[in-house]
C-alpha cells in the first residue's frame, strides 16, 4: 500500500491527472 503514501506526497505538487490514473491501475493490480 505504499503507491497511497507516493500519492499523498504527489498531491502537494503540481500534478496532472495521468499520475491518479496510475495510482488507480497500481491499485486495481493489488487488488488482484
Amino acid at each position: 500500500m505504499e503507491w497511497v503514501w507516493l500519492h499523498g506526497q504527489a498531491s502537494h505538487k503540481p500534478v496532472d491527472d495521468s499520475f491518479d490514473d496510475f495510482a488507480l491501475q497500481l491499485a486495481d493490480e493489488v487488488d488482484e
